[in-house]
């Protein structure tokens, strides 16, 4: 996603831009990752994701892909079973007659969908009798079993057709559990189809990202808008916290990069369900670097104060954060309205000294008397709706009157 990196809550998988390590040649953009690499040390180029997936649900990665130039030999994508990768774990080893250039180092149990645009990756003079010297652009799916070794080869190679390698073209990974079915699509047509237990042979933990394979040199691959489950990745909101502090609640978040991100609108509900705009607050645009966001909301309602974030881009489109909430245990000592700025409905909260008869006005910026209503309280009774649908757009004055108190609150309709 272009966006402001927020947490991206697509359930349920999840990966965040930080989380994202880079091995080897590869070099990282915002959201692109050019795998370049050499076949001698230190290695071809390869980036992970270091947010686990669950084979158990299914799996569905959109990309881009350039492939570069005709001495490249492609790339992999690669389900990764064991534990987190780091910058220098999983270690690897590089030699033209081995398959750890794809590979992770765990060579008995990764599984490898390969992207060939340049002869086999087990090339002429190596171990050809695995697959053809001739499969110039194909894609094929296997399970590392040892160098150049394709004891648990899935299927045969499967030709792309004629690739643009010099273009962004777009590819998918999709795996559907129900069926065990692994479908690899280029260019919005499906290429290959394998049934295969993915989970019989990795288990149901794994780590996915992509290898450059061997003899890849500058302008090698890269891969860019990686969209997971339908949300672009990496999108992540790094931290989001809501907090009591005194009578207020103090929001925060930061987000690790922004790419034509505009604005964050905050958004408050009392019921979790319907929410309104409490503030907005202006986006860094373009940043590569992480940012902090801080905002306050004195107007704290008693009991569940629920708050999202909604992060606009400069195009218009816009995701939501998950939902935090903050308890408050007191009642307030004065009216809190809300939303303000709002449509159809005001909702009041009334002090805690507002018990018996209470009186609701709503005014004119003049005084002039709009509405009034009489309702009794008593304690078990704190907040009330007003219905403003039929105001036309414009400045108002909430007024209650109890026990011989009136407090005012100024409100926009829109």
């Amino acid at each position: 996603m272009k966006k402001a990196l927020l947490i991206i809550y697509f359930l349920p998988i999840f990966c965040f831009a930080q989380n994202f390590v880079t091995q080897g040649i590869c070099t990282q953009s915002g959201t692109t990752f050019t795998l370049n690499g050499i076949s001698q040390s230190p290695y071809a180029g390869r980036f992970f994701c270091k947010s686990a997936v669950n084979l158990n649900n299914d799996f569905d990665l959109v990309f881009t892909a350039y492939l570069g130039n005709v001495f490249n030999n492609g790339m992999a994508f690669i389900f990764m079973p064991g534990a987190q990768p780091t910058a220098t774990s999983p270690a690897t080893v590089i030699n033209t007659d081995n398959i750890h250039n794809f590979g992770t180092g765990s060579i008995s149990s990764d599984f490898i969908i390969e992207f060939d645009i340049r002869g086999s990756f087990c090339a002429a003079g190596q171990n050809t009798s695995y697959e053809p010297t001739s499969d110039i652009n194909h894609i094929s799916y296997w399970k590392n079993n040892s160098a150049c070794n394709f004891g648990n080869y899935f299927s045969a190679y499967s030709a792309l057709g004629t690739v643009n390698y010099y273009a962004y073209e777009p590819y998918r990974i999709k795996w559907t559990k129900s069926t065990n079915t692994l479908e690899t699509y280029y260019n919005n047509v499906l290429i290959k189809s394998n049934v295969i237990d993915l989970v019989g042979l990795l288990g149901t933990t794994v780590y996915w990202g992509f290898s450059a394979g061997c003899y890849c040199v500058t302008g090698g691959p890269t891969v860019s808008l990686l969209t997971l489950n339908g949300a672009l990745v990496p999108v992540e909101l790094i931290n989001f916290n809501a907090q009591k502090k005194g009578k207020e609640i103090i929001l925060n978040w930061q987000t690790a990069q922004e790419q034509n991100s505009s604005h964050f609108i905050v958004e408050k509900s009392t019921d979790g369900t319907r929410f309104s705009s409490l503030r907005r607050v202006e986006a860094a645009g373009n940043s590569n670097t992480p940012r902090n966001y801080e905002i306050s909301d004195a107007a704290s309602w008693y009991g569940n104060n629920y708050y999202r974030i909604k992060m606009i881009d400069m195009d218009g489109s816009f995701k939501y954060s998950k939902v935090v909430s903050v308890k408050m245990e007191n009642k307030p000592e004065s009216m809190i309205v809300f939303p303000n700025p709002a449509v159809n409905d005001l909702e009041i909260q009334l002090p805690s000294s507002a018990l018996g008869t209470v009186i609701i006005q709503i005014r004119g910026v003049h005084g002039n008397l709009l509405k009034e209503r009489s309702i009794r309280v008593n304690s078990n009774m704190s907040a009330v709706v007003q219905n403003i649908s039929d105001l036309r757009p414009g400045l108002y004055e909430l007024v209650i009157l109890y026990n011989g108190n009136t407090e005012v609150k100024k409100f926009i309709k829109e």
